[in-house]
């Protein structure tokens, strides 16, 4: 998001670099929502299982850009496991939902899901699994793409994460419009 910011010369608090700049028109507008103060958020929601990703967002540069509306974590990891990523997920699936019926809320007209994971560890697999599950039911006509890291064997920490992989590539297969894929080493 900083570059991002820095790109469209938007402060960290949400407002433009010249005060008298008046926006970029409605595309803007698709990946940002302005608040009553004239500052501009992005329309986003993280998810995680555990709150630790979540926090280094919320303390960045641009942390005060997130709320607390726009995250969502639990306590407990899933131990690189997706299956219980997935029942962890469930109880996150309530609340998760109705943040995201409230950002539709805030939208004149929502095109597609952007959804950014990597699907080598439990959270990345099992939880935005039950996530695309509810998306596909509750807006099975929106698009749906996804940036997605997938593993690599040099920097594996788990013998698992080959697992959740290919199990979660074949899962997805019906849900995704759009796979954007990355590999593990070549982004680190």
């Amino acid at each position: 998001w900083e570059i991002t910011y820095i790109k469209l010369k938007l402060q960290p608090d949400g407002t433009f670099l010249d005060p008298s700049f008046t926006g970029y028109g409605s595309g803007f507008l698709t990946f940002f929502s302005e608040e009553r103060n004239g500052h501009y958020r992005p329309r986003s929601l993280f998810v995680d299982l555990e709150p630790y990703a979540l926090n280094k967002v919320t303390t960045g540069s641009h942390g005060s850009l997130f709320g607390q509306k726009a995250m969502i974590s639990r306590s407990e990891a899933s131990g690189c496991n997706s299956g219980r990523a997935y029942n962890l997920g469930r109880e996150l699936m309530e609340p998760v939902m109705d943040r995201i019926r409230l950002l539709l809320e805030d939208c004149s007209n929502c095109q597609a899901f952007l959804l950014f994971r990597s699907i080598a560890g439990g959270t990345g697999s099992g939880l935005s699994q039950i996530l695309l599950d509810h998306l596909t039911s509750e807006y099975g006509e929106k698009t749906k793409f996804e940036f997605c890291v997938y593993p690599t064997a040099k920097l594996t920490s788990s013998a698992l994460e080959t697992y959740n992989s290919v199990i979660i590539i074949h899962q997805s297969l019906d849900q995704i419009d759009c796979s954007f894929i990355f590999e593990n080493e070549k982004v680190y």
